[in-house]
């Protein structure tokens, strides 16, 4: 039962950096991101950002409203060096 569960757990992971990849080419595609963004590396980073900020919630007891900030300026870090240069 522990490797299906672990089987479900990535693929879940897998759809979710996919549909990141999509989001990410979608901006690409507009003009808001560069051409030559890693499709594999960005969209796994965006993840991991993510999943570690979890541990906040668990640990420190963060909310909604602690989180989003957070999260935005994590990813606000990480999405400035790939903006489309006009």
């Amino acid at each position: 039962h522990r490797v299906d569960r672990r089987q479900r757990q990535m693929c879940i992971r897998d759809r979710l950096v996919v549909w990141i990849q999509d989001v990410l080419q979608a901006a690409v595609g507009q003009g808001e991101l560069r051409q030559d963004i890693d499709q594999t590396l960005l969209p796994r980073m965006i993840w991991d950002v993510f999943i570690s900020n979890f541990r906040y919630a668990a640990y420190d007891g963060w909310g909604v409203e602690e989180l989003t900030p957070h999260v935005r300026k994590q990813l606000d870090m990480i999405l400035s060096s790939q903006t489309a240069r006009q």
